[in-house]
């Protein structure tokens, strides 16, 4: 009996200190552990040890701060918390808009790609397509004909190309419907990952899109810099999938 409750002590004991490791080291902030970025951080400060990043990083190219959820949903407060942001524009912005402890680093992509960078077989007029994905909560009204009204500006073009593929978000890759559009059109059709779970999700990229000597798509988006980046040729194409947007480019 004795034993037993040593042995339940010793259990409680352990709990305890576990969630606290968990807490004090292990990132838990989702913005830091989409597409990777913490483990690309984490690599290139060589750290071996889990940690917690003392602040959140900005998670994909903006226009604007780079700060995630609109400027009027941040306090006073929370203005105040740390944001390791991707370019001065995002930090200037930022500044104008009351956020006190921010820090400039650049786009976690560019260290990993600065040391991923392999040599890849590049296709001859083969194209990438990466068109506006959808986003829970605020879902196209017709995801379906979004992409079919894509697609059929994408056949005005591809008679110029011997290869085109696609890459699509991973909740639109779930859905049948929509790979069968591209499969139909004798498009592969590939899914970088998960954006929450997928550690090496721009070390896909950087393996797929090596593959390309063209990428397009129907909006401004962190793949189009990232292509930018990496010296494919990169142009716009279509109207936004955005139905408030609607904008031809």
């Amino acid at each position: 009996m004795l034993f037993k409750r040593i042995h339940f002590q010793l259990y409680r004991v352990k709990k305890k200190l576990l969630t606290y490791l968990a807490k004090s080291f292990w990132e838990n902030n989702i913005d830091n552990l989409y597409y990777g970025h913490y483990f690309i951080m984490k690599h290139y400060s060589k750290v071996k040890l889990p940690y917690k990043i003392n602040g959140e990083m900005q998670h994909g190219w903006n226009p604007n701060n780079g700060i995630p959820g609109h400027i009027s949903l941040h306090t006073n407060q929370s203005k105040k918390k740390r944001y390791y942001l991707w370019n001065n524009r995002n930090l200037k912005q930022a500044i104008k808009d009351g956020f006190q402890n921010i820090l400039c680093i650049g786009a976690p992509f560019i260290y990993l790609y600065d040391e991923y960078n392999p040599k890849k077989e590049i296709l001859s007029n083969s194209l990438i397509l990466f068109p506006l994905h959808s986003v829970k909560n605020e879902e196209y009204y017709d995801i379906i004909k979004s992409y079919k009204n894509y697609l059929k500006q994408i056949k005005n073009i591809k008679h110029r190309f011997q290869k085109i593929s696609v890459s699509l978000y991973w909740d639109d890759y779930k859905n049948k419907d929509v790979v069968d559009l591209f499969t139909n059109q004798n498009m592969d059709v590939y899914c970088m990952g998960l954006r929450e779970k997928e550690p090496y999700f721009l070390k896909n990229f950087i393996d797929i899109v090596g593959n390309y000597e063209y990428v397009s798509s129907d909006s401004y988006s962190s793949a189009v810099f990232y292509s930018l980046y990496m010296r494919k040729k990169v142009f716009l194409y279509g109207k936004s999938m955005l139905p408030e947007l609607n904008i031809e480019i």
